[in-house]
C-alpha cells in the first residue's frame, strides 16, 4: 500500500503509480476498488481531488469509448466511493438516484443502465475502501418543543444525516442535508441530557403543491456519553469535508 501526505505528495509519483494498474475490461467500481485497496488517502481535499483526477484518466485511456470523457469517469468514480452501506437500507431508491445523477452529466445521456446498475450494486454489497466516515447508532432528539426527547437510529451519508424509529426501519423520519448545515455542541444542559449538539439547517417545503418554500430548521440530538458525542462531531466534519471536494468535482 502507499501512503500520500499533503507535504510530499506528487502527482508524478501517482502518474506512475498508476501505470502499474490494468484497467481494461473491467468495470469501473472493481478498478476503483484495486486503486483504493492500494492507496491510503488523507482527508485533504487537494490530494483526494488529484487522486481522483489521475485514476479517471488512467482509466478513461484504458477503456476509451465507455464513458464520455474523462470528467464523467471521475464524478461517477467519486459518487461510488461515497456509497456507503446504510444504502442498502433503500437500494431502490438509492439505484435510481444513482442513475439520474449519472445520466446528468453532459454526454452521458446514452450510457447504458445496465453498465450503472452493475457498479451500483457491486458497490451496494461490497463498499468501496475509501470513505470510512459512515457512522450510525441511536441518539435521543429533542421532537419539538412541547414532546421531549425521543430515542431515534440515525444513519450519517457522506451529505445527509438521515433518523428512523429504530435499526430496522426502512421509513426516514426525517433528512438532515449537511452541506450548508451550521452543528454545534451545547454548553447548556438540556433537561439534564448533556453530550448534546444542534443542528441548524435550510430545508424546502412543498407550500400549495407547486411551489417551495425555504424554511431553516433546527434539531437536537443527544448522545449518551462524551465520547460518543465527539465521534458523531468528528465523522460529521468529516462528511463535510468529503462533500466540498464532491462538489468542486462535478
Amino acid at each position: 500500500m502507499i501512503y500520500f501526505y499533503r507535504d510530499i505528495f506528487s502527482r508524478n509519483t501517482l502518474n506512475y503509480f498508476l501505470r502499474l494498474f490494468q484497467f481494461q475490461h473491467i468495470t469501473l467500481a472493481d478498478a476503483l476498488r484495486d486503486f483504493l485497496g492500494s492507496v491510503k488517502i488523507p482527508l485533504d481535499i487537494d490530494v483526494i481531488e488529484q487522486c481522483f483526477w489521475q485514476f479517471g484518466i488512467s482509466y478513461q485511456i484504458q477503456n476509451q469509448g465507455l464513458y464520455s470523457d474523462i470528467n464523467s469517469v471521475i464524478v461517477i468514480a467519486f459518487r461510488l466511493a461515497l456509497i456507503i452501506p446504510s444504502d442498502k437500507r433503500n437500494p431502490f431508491r438509492g439505484i435510481s438516484q444513482f442513475q439520474k445523477f449519472c445520466k446528468e452529466i453532459s454526454g452521458n445521456e446514452k450510457i447504458p443502465i445496465d453498465r450503472l446498475t452493475n457498479c451500483y450494486l457491486q458497490v451496494i454489497e461490497n463498499p468501496l475502501p475509501f470513505f470510512n466516515s459512515y457512522h450510525s447508532g441511536y441518539l435521543l432528539k429533542q421532537c419539538g418543543a412541547f414532546y421531549g426527547l425521543k430515542q431515534r437510529w440515525v444513519d450519517l451519508s457522506f451529505d445527509y444525516l438521515f433518523t428512523y424509529k429504530n435499526e430496522n426501519s426502512t421509513i426516514i423520519i426525517e433528512t438532515i442535508p449537511l452541506a450548508d448545515a451550521i452543528i454545534e455542541p451545547l454548553k447548556d444542559n438540556l433537561k439534564k441530557k448533556t453530550h448534546a449538539f444542534s443542528i441548524d439547517y435550510t430545508s424546502s417545503q412543498n407550500n400549495t403543491g407547486t411551489t417551495n418554500k425555504s424554511t431553516t430548521q433546527n434539531v437536537i440530538l443527544v448522545a449518551e456519553t462524551q465520547q460518543e458525542l465527539e465521534r458523531w462531531l468528528k465523522k460529521i466534519s468529516e462528511c463535510k469535508l468529503i462533500l466540498n471536494c464532491f462538489d468542486r468535482c462535478i
